[in-house]
């Protein structure tokens, strides 16, 4: 829900229990899940989450092992065990939460 305030955040919360306009708040504002994965080739708007179809099962795999070995490489706290740190960031800006 940090987003700006617009009119088109406004109409989103406002459809929120609307069944024909629920889709787009939960694209918007929504809890995403553990693992995406794409096909841009067929969605280029990043719309269609396709991990957990069997045909890019060896895509998702090699995605994954390619994010992990760089994250290490790179030595990224939230591999080498202090993920933490970034819990602990202040937030500078103002947060306010919308009916």
């Amino acid at each position: 829900m940090d987003v700006d305030a617009s009119p088109t955040k406004g109409f989103l919360i406002e459809g929120k229990n609307d069944p024909e306009m629920a889709i787009y708040w939960k694209l918007s504002f929504g809890k995403r899940p553990a693992d995406e994965l794409y096909d841009l080739r067929l969605d280029a708007v990043q719309i269609h989450n396709v991990y957990d179809r069997g045909e890019y099962a060896d895509t998702l795999k090699r995605s994954k092992e390619k994010l992990f070995s760089e994250l290490e490489r790179y030595e990224d706290p939230r591999i080498s065990g202090g993920g933490d740190a970034f819990k602990s960031c202040k937030y500078e800006g103002r947060l306010v939460r919308q009916p």
